[in-house]
Order: structure tokens, then C-alpha cells, then sequence
């Protein structure tokens, strides 16, 4: 199928054959204008795909605000920055001696108030969750995985920044990374001294 045979609904975004009039997923005509008596049915399933279980309908979305996502890359690089500035103690002999300068400091407790207490409140309403409930083993397990996942960014949030994005996840790749590259950077300062 060609892409001229194709329109945008430019109220969602969802994809349409020329053929249909109206989007399916919003009720929006091409021109933008909304059916103010359409409503979203039940998608047709195929023969091969299980319905949802009842955990999966009943699942709360365990999202953060959306201010923590946009504190989170800045957080990781002053945790880099820190801990760069502070490798040499480590590799010293003797105990380890971390130095924070008066503005890490106040950095690290904005830091705690916008990424740490919301996660807290997040793990705590799962804990709720599952004690006001009592749900079985598997629904448990659809839980604590759905919070594994509160790091990934929300859909809305994906489409509405995009150049968010990268830094985002590009800061969770370079903390994987720094590991590697503090050791060589030092293992290459040891060599040369």
C-alpha cells in the first residue's frame, strides 16, 4: 500500500487507508474535526491472542512526575562528576575519603526531593497495592515489574519531546559506561607516572 493512499488523523496521529472517513482510535474526520458521539469499542482480537487477565486490566500505571524524568540525566552526570572527582581517594591507600563542595551537596538533596521521594511514594503505593488487594503470585510478578519499569519514559512524553530522549537514555548508557572508562583513564595516569 503506497503512502498516497494514506492520511494522518491530525488529532492522534494514527495512520488511516484513504478509504476510511472518520479515525478509528479518536473520531477525528481528516480535517481535524471530532465526532462528538463516537466512542472507543473493544478491539477485535485474533483467534490466537488471550484476553487480558484480570491483573493486566486492573494495573495501575506506576509512573513518576514528569519533573523527575527531566531530573534524572542531570542527576547521573553530577553523580559522574562526582565520582570522577573523587576516584583518586578511592584508588589512595588507606579509607576511602569523599569530599562534597557545598553545592553537590544542596545538587544531591534537590536530587533526593525530585527523583528519590517520588520513587519511594511509587514502591510504597505497589506495597499498598498488593496488601489491600491481596492478589495471587503471577499478579505480584505483574507488579513488581511494571515498577522495574518506571524509568522508562511515558508514551506522552516520548511524542511531545523528542530530543528528550536520547539524553535520557543516553545518561543510563553512560553510567553503564563510566566504570570502564574511569578504569582506563586511571589505568593510563598509572602507567605514565
Amino acid at each position: 500500500m503506497n503512502a498516497s493512499s494514506m492520511w494522518q488523523c491530525p488529532n492522534c496521529g494514527e495512520q488511516h487507508q484513504e478509504m476510511f472517513d472518520v479515525c478509528w482510535k479518536c473520531g477525528s474526520d481528516s480535517t481535524g474535526n471530532r465526532d462528538v458521539d463516537f466512542c472507543i469499542s473493544e478491539p477485535v482480537r485474533e483467534q490466537n491472542q488471550r484476553p487480558e487477565s484480570p491483573a493486566d486490566a486492573q494495573l495501575p500505571a506506576f509512573q513518576l512526575p514528569t519533573i523527575t524524568y527531566f531530573s534524572i540525566p542531570p542527576y547521573l552526570a553530577l553523580q559522574l562528576i562526582t565520582t570522577f572527582n573523587n576516584f583518586e581517594h578511592v584508588l589512595a591507600p588507606g579509607p576511602p575519603r569523599f569530599s562534597l563542595s557545598p553545592v553537590e551537596s544542596v545538587l544531591y538533596g534537590v536530587g533526593f526531593v525530585l527523583i528519590g521521594v517520588p520513587m519511594f511514594f511509587t514502591m510504597v503505593r505497589v506495597i499498598a497495592i498488593c496488601i489491600v488487594r491481596r492478589p495471587n503470585s503471577s499478579e505480584i510478578t505483574a507488579y513488581f515489574l511494571q515498577l522495574l519499569f518506571m524509568f522508562r519514559l511515558p508514551e506522552s512524553l516520548r511524542r511531545s519531546q523528542r530530543w528528550f530522549v536520547p539524553v535520557y537514555y543516553g545518561s543510563f548508557a553512560a553510567v553503564l559506561l563510566a566504570p570502564f572508562a574511569f578504569a582506563a583513564w586511571f589505568g593510563i595516569r598509572l602507567i605514565w607516572q
